[in-house]
């Protein structure tokens, strides 16, 4: 990995890496991922990734902006990263978990991403895969990976919404605002660690659609998790 303070891609700029084996990742310390240009390469699958590691991050711009994952990979120098999501994207890892935004850390800390009104993030790739997860890839990343999603746009996905933690400190959850959109293939929501430690809220206004391919929701545990809806 690579470790920057603040990337500007400026108009008539490109960045990407044109590797379609491995991610490779940019870890961003400041306070900015400016796209003005383009990032990535389009449709074709490219690895470019970012870890977001400062306390504040805005991904804002008014270019084009295509990546294989956005997650949060470590507690130095900050434990809890808050990200506010500006512009469309499309994010297209397909191999391994295919998890393509989550907290990495495997340790104490919170990754809290809000998708701001009119803005789409796409989980792009074939049917039933292009997942979103808070703790790990399957909300059982050893540790306390904590954090919350907030949702006034949209978010697209072709794979798994996981609603569920291994946590016993650090709470996670996922809220849809009015006006939000989170649309999927299916909800995992196994047990998790610890009382109130996940939360999956819709409130007025808020929608999800799940396509349901070949399952929409396994049963929902109310172990731990609370739904409000």
């Amino acid at each position: 990995p690579y470790s920057i303070s603040n990337l500007t891609v400026e108009t008539g700029g490109k960045l990407w890496t044109t590797n379609a084996a491995t991610n490779i990742y940019l870890g961003i310390y400041g306070t900015t991922l400016k796209c003005d240009g383009t990032i990535g390469d389009g449709n074709n699958f490219d690895g470019i990734s970012f870890n977001l590691e400062g306390a504040n991050i805005l991904i804002s711009g008014i270019g084009t902006l295509d990546c294989s994952r956005v997650r949060k990979n470590t507690v130095v120098p900050n434990g809890t990263t808050n990200v506010t999501i500006a512009i469309n994207m499309n994010i297209r890892f397909q191999s391994g978990s295919t998890t393509q935004i989550y907290n990495n850390t495997g340790a104490a800390s919170y990754f809290n991403v809000t998708v701001n009104s009119g803005v789409t993030v796409n989980l792009v790739g074939t049917s039933g895969t292009g997942n979103l997860a808070i703790d790990g890839i399957t909300g059982a990343i050893a540790g306390n990976a904590g954090g919350a999603y907030v949702v006034n746009g949209t978010i697209n996905m072709n794979g798994i919404l996981y609603l569920t933690t291994n946590n016993t400190a650090n709470p996670c959850s996922v809220t849809i605002n009015n006006g939000g959109l989170i649309r999927c293939n299916s909800i995992a929501a196994p047990a998790s660690g610890a009382v109130g430690m996940h939360a999956f809220t819709i409130n007025t206004g808020g929608r999800i659609e799940v396509q349901g391919t070949p399952t929409a929701w396994t049963t929902p545990s109310t172990l731990n998790n609370t739904y409000t809806l």
